[in-house]
């Protein structure tokens, strides 16, 4: 019957249609790991900028309150990155590495999954609204304690073929590497194969099902319940 936790997210699932390729960055939520997640995702873009492809993108970090704009702006002036602008009544920062720019947003978790294209991820919901919304996930493997080598393997079981993760590496170098080479792939995927989109959208109904789940479910739970 579906997922209740994805309606409203399927229900405004209308991407602009500008030629744009929106990456989401979903560092997760558990402030315990939300740093090393967030500094794991940071030296994959800085490798990122490396390739002129990449200048073309829109990055968008999705951030939890518990990381607080001073920790970020701490964290990238320590990292060299140019301070662009604070926008929206300081919900969101941008600032640049080299030739990319990255939106750092707060309360923007269900606009930046809407208009992203493909969602890198080091989160546990979060990585399962987007497949529900039909689009690739490319994980990232963290140290834990809830984003682990096993937990991430079991959401790629659950989630299905759609969930890719780079897990051949012994060091933080190849992680890195070998992780810019899926999301190229992916990237390549997406705009060159046209059965890969679809496979998406089956997949996403397959493994977290249709819209419209609360209705669909609490009418069949009505079936059940004997009026006096």
């Amino acid at each position: 019957m579906g997922n209740p936790f994805i309606d409203k997210l399927l229900k405004n699932n209308i991407k602009d249609s500008n030629n744009s390729f929106h990456i989401a960055l979903l560092p997760g939520s558990r402030i315990n790991e939300l740093i090393n997640n967030f500094d794991l995702m940071l030296d994959i873009i800085q490798e990122l900028a490396n390739y002129k492809f990449f200048k073309k993108i829109k990055f968008n970090f999705a951030l939890s309150s518990d990381l607080k704009m001073e920790n970020v702006q701490n964290i990238l002036e320590m990292r060299n990155w140019q301070f662009e602008k604070i926008l929206s009544s300081n919900f969101k920062l941008l600032y640049s590495y080299k030739s990319i720019k990255v939106f750092f947003k707060w309360n923007s978790f269900e606009d930046i999954l809407t208009e992203s294209d493909l969602a890198i991820s080091m989160s546990g919901t979060a990585a399962e609204q987007v497949v529900g919304m039909s689009k690739p996930v490319l994980q990232v493997e963290g140290k834990g304690p809830q984003f682990t080598k096993a937990f991430a393997e079991a959401q790629r079981r659950l989630l299905g073929q759609h969930v890719y993760c780079f897990t051949n590496f012994s060091n933080k170098n190849e992680q890195i590497n070998g992780t810019i080479d899926l999301i190229i792939k992916i990237m390549y995927l997406m705009k060159l194969d046209n059965s890969f989109l679809k496979s998406c959208k089956e997949n996403a109904r397959n493994r977290l099902g249709n819209k419209n789940a609360t209705v669909k479910i609490t009418s069949d739970i009505e079936k059940y319940l004997i009026s006096d």
